[in-house]
């Protein structure tokens, strides 16, 4: 076999550090050359699974130099199944070198292009036999599954179709409200309040429309975003519960300053306090005034969460709320669920309207997700950037990890199993997609 191309790339960065003239790599310490030169020579044998154990001996010891992450890209590119990984360590490389020449970023980036149109494909395959697998168990709440995971890759049609086959109300409206939050997120407005308007619960109904506020803020219509968030709030008003009222005050609150409105944040905080003064049913009083001072919190509003846990009477509840108040100011997980941190969090609330901030992608984002190696089973928290375990078997051995699946007699099982694996990837997609798009910005 001739192997000499399949490392081409290498071979050219190393051409490329012996003639420049000034180098925008990273210079590899001389005791992590050694290590550097066994990966780069099993690399040009095709032996990839022992150049990146030779890259990662060299990584441990000169971590901070950036052509060992570039290496690891490409060795990993050539590894069926670790296309996310490798396209995590050209984010980390390109990130440690802002001044890259622009040739280079381009090769880079066109490499990634190739990378993420090999991870699509293995997600639509992936997908195919979710949806093969669940039509032999049809009922609504596998429709529900099969639909968000169809609208969380932006498939809008096989998610609408899908959602047409729904038969419960409650289970019609969590899908519609993920096609409307998908469609927001595209930037099809018009599509994504059509769709909101089909929406008969209320809880759903509003969720949508904050979602297309957020994604009307993020676009930089802020006036038609405080539009939505009223919307969102009449719809909240329908409601006779109190306590649901509430609660979702102070969800639409958090979203708002998350948004950069923060004006419109603190004057829904205060109906929301409102609200839950009118609970009679002191449990429930004491929920809704946890759930305002957590998305106060998360707002950036400390002082404020902190007035918002005092006045709680329910002793647990006013522990718990302190706790978690002070887990979010410190951006500490201590609960197994990540915490959604605004963007602006680590600021008050005292301005009217703010652009909404996007932290800087930092080489050591994409190396905690290259070393993250923690997993969960909480769909909930799917759009949390901490839950991209890329090193896990899932992303180290795609084809090993499917093979290992239980295949019972049980169709169940077998779609429980692939809707799991299925949702993982895409959420690790949907992850490394969007901090590449913030990267792009900087």
């Amino acid at each position: 076999m001739n192997i000499r191309p399949l490392y081409r790339p290498i071979i050219l960065l190393v051409m490329f550090l012996a003639m420049a003239a000034a180098p925008v790599f990273a210079k590899v310490p001389p005791k992590a050359k050694g290590a550097m030169d066994k990966g780069i020579a099993a690399a040009n044998r095709g032996e990839f699974p022992l150049a990146i154990q030779h890259f990662q001996a060299a990584r441990a010891i000169a971590p901070d130099a950036a052509d060992i992450y570039y290496n690891l890209g490409l060795a990993e590119s050539k590894m069926p199944g670790r296309e996310l990984r490798a396209i995590a360590w050209f984010g980390a490389f390109l990130a440690a070198n802002p001044e890259t020449p622009t040739p280079t970023v381009a090769a880079i980036r066109e490499e990634i292009d190739v990378l993420d149109f090999r991870s699509r494909s293995n997600i639509s395959r992936l997908i195919k036999s979710v949806q093969d697998a669940a039509s032999q168990i049809s009922n609504d709440e596998n429709r529900l599954d099969v639909a968000l995971m169809l609208a969380k890759v932006r498939d809008i049609v096989g998610a609408q179709k899908t959602t047409d086959l729904i038969q419960d109300a409650s289970y019609k409206s969590a899908a519609q409200a993920l096609i409307a939050e998908a469609q927001a997120k595209t930037g099809d407005i018009a599509g994504a309040r059509k769709t909101a308007d089909l929406i008969r619960t209320l809880f759903y109904k509003s969720d949508a429309q904050k979602a297309i506020a957020l994604a009307q803020a993020r676009s930089g219509d802020i006036t038609g975003a405080q539009k939505t968030f009223i919307e969102a709030k009449k719809t909240v008003d329908l409601s006779q519960s109190a306590s649901f009222k509430g609660k979702r005050q102070a969800d639409i609150a958090e979203a708002q300053a998350y948004s950069g409105d923060i004006a419109g944040a603190q004057k829904t905080f205060i109906e929301a306090k409102k609200t839950a003064d009118l609970i009679q049913d002191a449990v429930n009083k004491s929920d809704a005034q946890e759930a305002i001072a957590l998305a106060q919190a998360r707002s950036g509003d400390i002082a404020g969460a902190q007035k918002t846990a005092d006045i709680i009477q329910d002793a647990q509840t006013k522990s718990r709320a302190q706790i978690m108040i002070t887990a979010v100011q410190a951006k500490v997980d201590i609960t197994g669920l990540v915490l959604p941190m605004a963007p602006n969090s680590t600021r008050k609330l005292t301005s009217d309207t703010q652009a909404p901030m996007q932290p800087a992608i930092a080489v050591t984002d994409w190396l905690q997700k290259l070393d993250n190696s923690r997993e969960t089973n909480n769909m909930a928290v799917s759009d949390r950037t901490d839950l991209c375990p890329l090193n896990t078997d899932l992303f180290l051995d795609l084809a090993g990890y499917l093979r290992s699946l239980p295949s019972p007699d049980d169709p169940k099982t077998v779609f429980k199993g692939l809707l799991k694996t299925a949702f993982r990837i895409v959420e690790a997609q949907y992850v490394i997609t969007e901090m590449l798009k913030q990267q792009a910005k900087q």
